[in-house]
């Protein structure tokens, strides 16, 4: 016989696949053909005619084989003509586990065809890393026991005797890691600090492992075993951040660690301008950089908050005024340190118009420091009463309306808050002056009504204001207005008696021969 040709040229590695073959010279008759696919023998031959045979294959591996056919003692053969079915690797795809620890020791099933009929000893693979055994199961099914490992979206390979292996991508991945505690939950806001944490999957060997905190990577993370790792810490401010570790998978924890709150301690002065100044904050945890700190000075943002060191900062102060002023830092959280600074006092040196009328509303301006960076309602006073307005100029100057008043050497006081300052005898009003009475005599009796006219005698009554003629008191004084007074006369005899009006013990002004008493008239006597 000779062989031509024959289809189909490849079955399943399951065998039992009917495959004609031509040529010529197979006879006029069954004469018990035979043939072989590569070693093994035919599982039937069916002569059809002299040109044609069919032939059951039976099951096999390989790929290449000769095709060969006898008859008649007679063999006629084609080389390289015939191959059985590669394997084909399904993954783990809807049959079994797609993920499994990274411990490994776990069975999986690869499914897939071509496997064979027999367990022909197969080989698989996850990734890069052969599994721990392969056991065929049929011929579309083989169990892979896992090796530890690591990573996600790995390809399963599968290969059998000289077949070509085949391989299904991102079709398996090991467990992400899973961080269940850390120790200890705070620290330093300094780099470096040691940290371990707990949990599981972190692998069976390092695979250089990865950690954060918040969004900051740790300085250096070393796998200590599939559910310990030990870390140091990064410098950082702020609390309940997650902590995230990574061996080609990740795995994370929130609310996990918190640096160590910002602790205030002291200042470097505890008083300056009201302009505003710098000053030194001192404590701990304040970072090893600038985090963009922001403080307060009482109840005022300070101008700049200048990180220096872990231990300290510069509050550029802001202008105020006042005393017992709190220090407040905020770096992720807030400090306080109470009652520490105080805005420096006003002082008080000079005044300029510094008299004038007893009714008041007069200005006086008054010159000195300290008196602000703007108008914190400021109060003044001449005497013991509160001037009718006090405006703010500027840090050296303020002007008041004066109230209404008497006499001379009044201080003039500045109140700001709490504090005060004075400048003594500076104010003077001016003087009372009676320029005139009606009547200008009276009965010697007494108890008639004089009235003095003039100006500066002020805008409400003094209570303890008196008027005199000669050496005696009024029987009572009265204050009519500004420029008028009454009184009741005394009794008294002669004439021409100064009339002085007093007012808390002193003299304010005297009309000197201004009052008489009426001259003695007789009209008869006895005896005649």
């Amino acid at each position: 016989p000779a062989l031509s040709s024959f289809m189909p040229r490849h079955a399943p590695k399951t065998g039992s696949v009917s495959v004609s073959v031509f040529g010529i010279n197979f006879g006029v008759h069954d004469y018990t053909a035979s043939g072989r696919v590569g070693e093994t023998a035919i599982a039937a031959t069916k002569w059809v005619s002299d040109s044609c045979i069919v032939n059951l294959i039976p099951h096999g591996f390989f790929a290449s084989l000769t095709v060969q056919v006898s008859s008649l003692e007679k063999v006629s053969s084609v080389t390289g003509a015939f191959s059985f079915d590669s394997i084909i690797n399904a993954g783990t795809e809807g049959h079994g586990p797609t993920n499994g620890p990274t411990t490994g020791s776990v069975p999986i099933v690869l499914l897939g065809s071509n496997f064979g009929q027999y367990d022909f000893c197969p080989s698989a693979w996850v990734g890069v890393t052969p599994c721990e055994s392969t056991k065929w199961n049929s011929e579309s099914s083989l169990t892979c026991t896992l090796a530890s490992g690591s990573g996600s979206g790995l390809s399963t390979k599968i290969q059998l005797l000289s077949d070509a292996a085949s391989q299904v991508t991102l079709c398996f991945s090991y467990n992400s890691a899973l961080v269940s505690s850390l120790s200890p939950g705070n620290g330093p806001r300094t780099a470096s600090n040691p940290f371990t944490i707990f949990g599981s999957s972190f692998a069976q060997q390092d695979y250089t492992l990865k950690s954060q905190l918040g969004n900051t990577a740790a300085e250096h993370t070393a796998w200590i075993s599939d559910s310990c790792a030990l870390a140091r810490s990064s410098a950082g401010v702020g609390h309940g951040h997650s902590v995230l570790i990574s061996s080609q998978r990740l795995g994370s924890m929130t609310n996990a660690f918190s640096y160590d709150v910002l602790l205030l301690s002291s200042v470097t002065k505890s008083n300056g301008p009201q302009t505003g100044s710098d000053i030194i904050v001192f404590g701990s945890n304040f970072a090893t950089s600038d985090y963009s700190m922001a403080s307060t000075l009482g109840d005022t943002a300070a101008e700049s908050t200048t990180w220096v060191s872990d231990s300290s900062a510069v509050l550029k102060v802001p202008h105020g005024r006042g005393t017992g002023n709190s220090a407040e830092v905020t770096l992720s959280n807030t400090a306080i340190l109470t009652l520490v600074f105080t805005y420096d006092s006003p002082v008080l040196t000079g005044i300029t118009f510094t008299n004038g009328p007893t009714t008041g509303s007069s200005i006086i301006s008054l010159s000195g420091s300290n008196f602000g960076m703007d108008d914190y309602s400021l109060k003044s006073t001449v005497g013991q009463t509160a001037c009718e307005s006090t405006q703010w100029v500027s840090s050296s100057s303020i002007l008041s309306s004066a109230p209404a008043g008497y006499f001379t050497g009044h201080s003039v006081r500045i109140t700001q808050e709490l504090k005060q300052d004075a400048v003594s005898l500076v104010f003077t009003y001016d003087r009372s002056h009676p320029s005139s009475i009606l009547p200008t005599n009276g009965p010697k009796t007494g108890s008639n009504i004089i009235s003095l006219f003039g100006n500066n005698f002020g805008t409400v009554e003094f209570s303890v204001a008196t008027a005199r003629v000669g050496q005696t008191a009024c029987e009572g004084t009265t204050w009519i207005s500004d420029s008028t007074v009454q009184c009741v006369a005394p009794a008294g005899a002669l004439s021409n008696f100064d009339v002085a009006l007093s007012a808390q013990g002193r003299y304010l002004q005297t009309l000197t021969t201004a009052f008489s008493f009426d001259k003695i008239v007789v009209i008869s006597s006895t005896p005649g």
